[in-house]
């Protein structure tokens, strides 16, 4: 007999095992790509902390030649009034 109850036991049998290996492959899948975001996120928040640190030292280095070109400046401004 085809329907049998152990031809329907051992069909409901190897259903759970197939759910059973594709769940445990899903949650494989999601721990990686979680593991993947994780990272990812920390790569993130490493390169916004190099890009602040780039920022400032473009800002500082501005502030730098603006201070030296004002001093420059001066230092001919008052030397072509004494010449």
């Amino acid at each position: 007999m085809p329907n049998s109850p152990e031809v329907l036991e051992n069909k409901i049998d190897n259903l759970i095992q197939k759910v059973d290996t594709g769940f445990k492959g899903i949650e494989t899948r999601q721990n990686i790509t979680n593991g993947n975001i994780s990272n990812n996120k920390k790569s993130i928040v490493k390169l916004e902390k190099e890009d602040i640190k780039i920022k400032n030292s473009v800002k500082n280095t501005k502030i730098l030649w603006f201070i030296i070109t004002t001093l420059v400046t001066t230092v001919a401004f008052f030397v072509g009034q004494h010449f």
